[in-house]
């Protein structure tokens, strides 16, 4: 019974990413609260790299990657690469961002003065 329940989770779950699809997984263990009531968690067991049926595989192996028998989750980590200069490049964009907004405020109080004589 319990490998069958293993293997109906592990075809759930290669059915949400290609086989073959090469990333950085987050593997986190099912949430040991089964009903709908008081707080949750799913605690994160590991991160490896590899493809999705390598990581679908390992995680079913885990030690409380099963609680009450849906099991935890496989999911693709998203990130994106800061590039050299980045943040010297965000504080420019805040700088200037600050300026325009002064700018603004003294054309609002210019144009409210002529809206006053109007």
């Amino acid at each position: 019974m319990i490998n069958d329940n293993r293997e109906r989770v592990r075809q759930q779950l290669l059915g949400k990413h290609p086989r073959d699809r090469f990333g950085l997984w987050e593997i986190r263990g099912e949430d040991s609260n089964c009903d709908l009531g008081g707080s949750h968690h799913m605690p994160l067991l590991t991160r490896v790299e590899g493809t999705y049926e390598d990581a679908v595989a390992l995680a079913i192996s885990l030690d409380g990657f099963f609680n009450w028998g849906a099991g935890g989750s496989v999911e693709l980590v998203e990130f994106s690469k800061l590039e050299k200069g980045t943040e010297a490049r965000l504080r420019g964009l805040q700088d200037k961002r600050k300026k325009l907004r002064l700018q603004l405020d003294e054309v609002e109080t210019e144009l409210r003065q002529y809206e006053r004589k109007i």
